[in-house]
């Protein structure tokens, strides 16, 4: 169920899959992959910075997955934030 609070409703990015069971509102956690932590840092900045989460944005969690011949390293995240509504 995806949950409104009068005029906002949760965005859900097309390619992203809501379980039937699931509820979506207030705190998020946003699971993802980048190839730097300097791109993590500056994920979590651009999150502090729109006026949808609220300071601070926390990382929970990055793991690293070793480089091989063909592939890059890549580092894989979770982030937690409280979504807010935006200040007028």
């Amino acid at each position: 169920m995806i949950v409104s609070s009068g005029t906002k409703k949760p965005n859900i990015h097309a390619s992203a899959y809501v379980a039937p069971s699931a509820t979506v509102s207030g705190d998020v956690t946003i699971d993802g992959r980048c190839t730097s932590l300097t791109s993590l840092s500056d994920f979590v900045a651009s999150l502090e910075a729109s006026s949808y989460f609220a300071k601070p944005v926390e990382i929970v969690d990055s793991t690293v997955d070793a480089a091989t011949p063909t592939a890059p390293e890549v580092i894989r995240f979770s982030v937690k934030a409280k979504f807010v509504s935006p200040a007028n």
